[in-house]
């Protein structure tokens, strides 16, 4: 900032007027400024050479805040002359006087020791602090009712206190209210008028909504009660109702907040604030105003009880001193803007103003200067005032200053005793020590070069003091934060942070500050855009929906993705009309899905992406089906009517009854539903509502909705056919990867399993083969093609007419090729191959075959050793199983033996006798004959069990050879004391199979029965072999051998474990008998299955088909 300067009047002619004016006629003025509000700044004048003891009359002064705004400042300064009569110097700031030039005006002040509410109470005030001040804003403003007038711009800056009261006087401090540039005389003044054009000047954070037009409701005073009910918020919580802290919003966007954004009550947000003076200030923000308070006579009223309830409650406590917010007892001003030149009557004073030099010499560059200046300040002893801001300032001085090396160790100590003098454990939450201290400590972090620790110390104190509204200390952390990144060579940051400082020093009113960021960093703040202190907003209402209209229509032809879009859309017709609540609705198949659903919150608009049907807890249904049809907008009346919205008619509020608890609720809100056409063809609609403001709609603010919604619906189809596009651009990429990974995957899937593919193009007679095919069949490297001879040459001499029979059958009637084939290589080697073919059709007709061919040769082998394994492995079973029946087997050769031995004797006892018996000896012969013929074919039989030969399938009696089991174990079967019942069919059935494999299952299953009951002494032991005609799928043509015993049993979850290899229940089992029989049995078309016999035991059974009959002898 620079240093104060003297105002200018050259070219202004000065009439004759009172002393006021003829004091102010002199040219060499200094000022300060004290508030601004709407195009006007107020500024504190002083003579500029004027001693400190000297009678040097201050005033106060009110011009245009910037030469852009001259005109416009120009007539609220004479509407506010024109007021004069109704203004009284007792509870406003009234002229005493006006100096008029060309193009330009000033009015003069006699109030002087003055500061603006902004200024005292820049923060949140303890409720001590806001019930002494908020009765006396109200009844100021009470006072300027009943005078008659209505300011319509009531904001912090246009309350004024009073600085020359003394502590002993705080409980009467003077409260008055200025800034009437829009202010008007009269009860109400009409929002759609001409004079409410200029009413947008105003401070939009304040206004209320019936400021914006879009209510058809007048301005009145209860207007000015909504403005005075944001400022009650702000000071309560310290923040405003509406917007985002530290964010700046536009018109449009304050004029929805207004309208459709409701407050968070203060009490809500934090539990020092009590809930009568929250419920107060919510009663001030209502929408409507017939639910505001309808005078400020009752406010006052309410404000004097909480102040009286609250000041009891305090003294049943010991509640701390809260002192009145004067400037003495407000936060220190942060010197820069306010305070620049205060008339000096005391030493105190003396010292402010000179550390006040010393602040403007530090942002000015100049270190020495300002160190001469705290010196002076120290040297003066007048710190009680100071302290804090003392040692901050100090202690950036001294950091920003040069020094020598030898005297570095020394800054680093004082430095660090600053901050310690400033840093108490007590006071560590206030805002403004905390956010020096971490100032500081950036500070020394950059001196001892660690600047990652500097930055975020800087970045840590900007968020601080933003969020507090710290503006000064903001700026000076940023621009800070900007000196360290232009060393570092960060741009990026640098640009940043220089934009936050320069936003940061016009929102603490020190354009000055921000001015002198250009000459700090020039090139850099070359490349910033310029940006206006306050742009112009007397635009008429239509001019105002003319831009917001083409802003959105720009944001909606800029953005191609759809879901940024429709989040544009969005925001841009709540923010347009006015609503708190809306729908974008899409007709997918005449079918309405809700795709964005956006709300109002008090940090702006929120929108949610989803894909829903419309139900009515949506909407009202009936308002959503006229629109769709008649392709009109439609609103709902009082009267529950839609009708379609026509010119000169306002929307009115819709009514919905519900039940709740039997009884009948109304619910009254604006509802708007307007149809999306594309084409005259309607794609979808939007629905908006506002259930905060009844009249929140209306005709002249939704006309051009429509021309909004047809533009959204353009927008919409371009970005659905572009994100179409991207989709289909994104499916092809991925489907170009796919193929590659695909082709990948297939090379590597033929290398590992041996299986190479081709194509048969039949017109060119050519097989296109694989790397993998041209691999297996050996070809020439690089050739991948070959012609259909030279595939039959591959082809093994045995198998190669089979093959090409059947390639050539498969090829007349377009099927399927399957065929397993041997081929020999160049080299000799031949290998086995399994070849697969399918025909490829195109327009009806195959015009190639595509296959695979796989390299089955060492499958073949490890089949071909697999079944000479299983042949051994049965064998060995076999042998196993006839060693288990050793003595039975004995037994029964040792009978026929015995019984030759026997008839040999007897044969030969009856040729001793003289005369011989020729026929008894030739009957015992007979006998030795038949008795040798049985013990041979038993023995045989024994051989082809043990024997390893090849199975040999013939028809085969089951019921001999179950009963030829039987004999082999009969012996077994007795030794263990087991009955058998034998229940086989009488005729004879036969069976298609080996008998040597047949005799080992029946064989297996038997001497299983015989060890399981051998270990059971508590019930009988009892063998049951039966065999019968059995049916499967609808056909009889099968047998059944069933073996069942009462032995210890199976487990019920083990009935199909049991034919599992290596599984076993026997203590020396191998686990291998039940597996090979079933193996078998399946072998032989049959199966062989195992269940649990009731109520004790185990069942075996196994099926095969039955042998047909033979064919008769010819």
């Amino acid at each position: 900032m620079t240093k104060p300067r003297p105002l200018s009047l050259d070219n202004i002619a000065i009439p004759a007027a009172g002393d006021a004016e003829l004091r102010f006629r002199i040219t060499d003025y200094s000022y300060a400024p004290v508030s601004e509000t709407g195009a006007v700044a107020y500024l504190r004048a002083w003579r500029q050479n004027a001693r400190p003891d000297a009678h040097s009359h201050p005033l106060t002064i009110a011009r245009a805040k910037s030469d852009a705004l001259a005109d416009m400042a120009a007539r609220q300064l004479r509407n506010e002359l024109a007021l004069c009569s109704s203004i009284d110097g007792a509870w406003a700031l009234k002229p005493t006087g006006s100096v008029v030039g060309a193009g330009a005006m000033v009015l003069l002040y006699d109030d002087a020791d003055i500061l603006s509410l902004d200024k005292v109470a820049p923060h949140a005030l303890t409720t001590a602090c806001f019930i002494k001040l908020a009765p006396k804003l109200a009844r100021v403003m009470e006072s300027m009712h009943v005078h008659g007038l209505i300011h319509r711009n009531v904001n912090p800056a246009c309350f004024f206190i009073g600085i020359d009261t003394t502590v002993d006087e705080a409980s009467h401090f003077r409260v008055k209210i200025g800034g009437f540039g829009l202010a008007a005389t009269g009860k109400e003044i009409s929002g759609d008028d001409d004079t409410a054009v200029p009413l947008l000047c105003g401070e939009l954070a304040y206004m209320s909504p019936e400021h914006s037009g879009r209510t058809h409701r007048s301005i009145d005073a209860r207007s000015d009660l909504y403005s005075l009910g944001v400022i009650f918020y702000r000071l309560l919580t310290g923040h405003l109702p509406f917007g985002i802290s530290g964010v700046e919003s536009d018109t449009t966007e304050w004029i929805h907040f207004h309208i459709a954004s409701e407050a968070v009550a203060p009490h809500l947000l934090s539990d020092a604030i009590p809930e009568m003076l929250s419920n107060i200030v919510m009663r001030l923000l209502e929408k409507n105003p017939e639910r505001r308070y309808q005078d400020a006579a009752q406010l006052h009223a309410d404000l004097e009880y909480c102040k009286y309830v609250l000041s009891e409650e305090a003294k049943d406590g010991d509640a701390a001193r809260s002192d009145i917010p004067t400037a003495s007892l407000a936060p220190a001003p942060l010197y820069g803007a306010e305070h620049a030149s205060l008339l000096i009557t005391s030493a105190a004073a003396q010292a402010k103003n000179r550390m006040h030099e010393a602040v403007l010499h530090y942002h000015a560059g100049e270190y020495t200067q300002a160190g001469a200046c705290m010196a002076a300040v120290a040297e003066s002893q007048q710190l009680s005032e100071l302290h804090a801001e003392f040692h901050f300032f100090s202690a950036l001085i001294l950091a920003a200053g040069a020094t020598a090396p030898a005297q570095e160790e020394q800054r680093r100590h004082a430095l660090t005793q600053h901050c310690e003098k400033i840093f108490f454990p007590s006071v560590a939450s206030t805002p403004v020590l905390s956010v020096q201290t971490t100032i500081l400590l950036g500070e020394i972090a950059r001196l001892n070069a660690d600047t990652t620790t500097a930055l975020r110390h800087y970045e840590q104190a900007a968020s601080r003091a933003e969020e507090s509204q710290l503006w000064h200390y903001a700026g000076i952390a940023h621009a800070l934060a900007a000196e360290v990144c232009r060393k570092q060579s960060l741009p990026t940051s640098l640009l940043a942070h220089l934009k936050s400082a320069r936003r940061a020093y016009k929102k603490f009113d020190a354009p000055e500050l921000a001015a002198q960021l250009a000459h700090r960093f020039p090139e850099a703040m070359a490349s910033l855009p310029r940006s206006e202190d306050i742009q112009p907003q007397s635009e008429t209402a239509n001019i105002r929906d003319l831009e917001s209209a083409v802003r959105a229509a720009r944001a909606l032809s800029e953005e191609i993705r759809l879901d940024e879009l429709m989040q544009i859309i969005m925001s841009v017709t709540l923010e347009h009309v006015g609503a708190e609540r809306g729908l974008l609705i899409r007709l997918d198949e005449q079918v309405p899905y809700i795709d964005a659903c956006a709300r109002t919150t008090t940090s702006g608009i929120t929108v949610n992406l989803r894909h829903t049907t419309v139900t009515e807890a949506d909407m009202p249904l009936v308002m959503l089906d006229k629109a769709l049809n008649t392709g009109h907008q439609v609103y709902a009346g009082d009267d529950g009517v839609l009708q379609t919205f026509q010119p000169g008619l306002n929307s009115r509020a819709f009514q919905t009854n519900s039940q709740t608890n039997g009884q009948a609720q109304t619910a009254r809100f604006n509802a708007i539903c307007v149809p999306m056409l594309k084409q005259a063809r309607v794609v979808g609609a939007l629905y908006l509502e506002n259930r905060v403001l009844p009249d929140a709609f209306t005709v002249e603010h939704t006309q051009i909705l429509q021309l909004l919604a047809s533009q959204a619906a353009i927008s919409l189809e371009t970005a659905r056919l572009y994100a179409a596009l991207l989709a289909e651009n994104a499916q092809r990429k991925a489907a170009e990867k796919a193929l590659r990974a695909s082709q990948t995957s297939l090379v590597q899937g033929e290398q590992f399993n041996h299986i190479g593919s081709m194509r048969y193009v039949l017109e060119e007679g050519l097989m296109y083969c694989s790397a993998e095919l041209c691999r297996i069949y050996a070809l020439e490297a690089g050739k991948d093609v070959i012609t259909y001879e030279e595939f039959s040459a591959l082809l093994h001499p045995d198998d190669r007419h089979s093959v090409l029979d059947t390639v050539e059958a498969a090829v007349a009637v377009g099927g399927v090729i399957r065929v397993e084939h041997r081929i020999c290589r160049k080299s000799g080697e031949v290998r086995y191959i399994s070849g697969i073919g399918k025909p490829f059709y195109v327009d009806g007709k195959f015009t190639e075959y595509v296959g695979t061919a796989t390299d089955i040769t060492s499958r073949r082998h490890a089949e071909d050793a697999l079944r000479v394994a299983q042949a051994d492995l049965a064998r060995v079973s076999r042998a196993t199983t006839v060693g288990q029946l050793t003595a039975s087997i004995a037994h029964e050769i040792n009978q026929p033996l015995m019984s030759i031995v026997s008839n040999a004797g007897a044969s030969l006892r009856w040729l001793d006798r003289t005369p011989m018996h020729l026929e008894n000896a030739r009957a015992g012969l007979y006998d030795i004959v038949a008795e040798g013929q049985r013990a041979g074919d038993m023995i045989q039989s024994l051989q082809r069990l043990t024997r390893n030969t090849e199975p040999v399938f013939e028809r085969i009696n089951l019921n001999a050879a179950i009963r030829h089991i039987l004999a082999i174990s009969r012996s077994e079967i007795e030794r263990h004391g087991i009955s058998l019942v034998l229940n086989l069919t009488q005729e004879n059935l036969y069976v298609i199979g080996d008998f040597v494999q047949i005799q080992q299952v029946l064989l297996n299953l038997v001497i299983n029965a015989i060890e399981a009951m051998a270990e059971i002494a508590t019930r009988a032991r009892m063998l049951s072999i039966s065999s019968a005609h059995a049916g499967r799928d609808g056909n009889d043509k099968f047998i059944k051998v069933i073996i069942a015993d009462t032995g210890e049993g199976i487990a019920a979850d083990a009935a199909e474990r049991v034919f599992d290899a290596f599984y076993t229940t026997k203590k020396n089992g191998m686990g291998m008998g039940l597996a090979i029989c079933r193996s078998i049995i399946e072998t032989h078309r049959g199966r062989l299955q195992a269940a649990v016999r009731q109520p004790f035991g185990s069942t075996f059974w196994f099926e095969l088909p039955l042998a047909p009959a033979p064919a008769p002898e010819q």
